[in-house]
């Protein structure tokens, strides 16, 4: 049967090159940040919805790989931000606001068979996903310089720390 396995140390190109469908559920804890989430994954897809709480607030947060490109969104934001992910390759984290996603740090995922619902891995299209590749090079128009402001002004509202990281993961400095 698909019963639940316990908990067991994975990471997500571990979820992500399983081959299996499944639905697992995690905590981190990332110095002062309490993370919960769940995971979708199939077929080399996935889907990460979780929750990071710090300092009394909660944010929820996004992110779709699908087609080796990672969406990463928050609630309340019409923007959110789109790269070229390739999970055997992914050893650097993303960039996504409040924290980073480490492909290959092992959390106790606890997971159970999951019937795929290919709606989870489509991004919401009322989210305008910026390219962070594209957003790197530079750009003789005004308006590509603009995108990586919007992007960087994402980071002002984080604590000083969180902050400082969140402008060197999006290359902001």
């Amino acid at each position: 049967g698909t019963d639940a396995q316990g908990p067991a140390q994975k990471s997500i190109k571990d979820l992500l090159t399983s081959g299996q469908a499944q639905k697992c559920t995690y905590k981190d804890k990332m110095a002062e940040i309490d993370v919960e989430g769940t995971v979708y994954v199939s077929g080399g897809k996935m889907r990460s919805d979780y929750s990071t709480n710090a300092g009394g607030q909660t944010i929820m947060g996004h992110m779709v790989v699908s087609d080796n490109k990672s969406y990463i969104w928050m609630d309340g934001q019409s923007m959110g931000t789109m790269m070229t992910f390739d999970p055997n390759k992914a050893t650097e984290a993303a960039p996504t606001g409040t924290q980073s996603v480490d492909v290959n740090k092992l959390l106790d995922y606890s997971c159970s068979g999951w019937s795929e619902d290919a709606s989870v891995f489509t991004p919401p299209s009322n989210v305008k996903f910026n390219d962070a590749g594209s957003m790197m090079k530079p750009s003789g128009t005004q308006s590509g310089a603009g995108d990586v402001q919007n992007v960087c002004s994402a980071c002002d509202s984080l604590p000083a720390d969180e902050k400082a990281q969140c402008r060197t993961a999006l290359k902001c400095n």
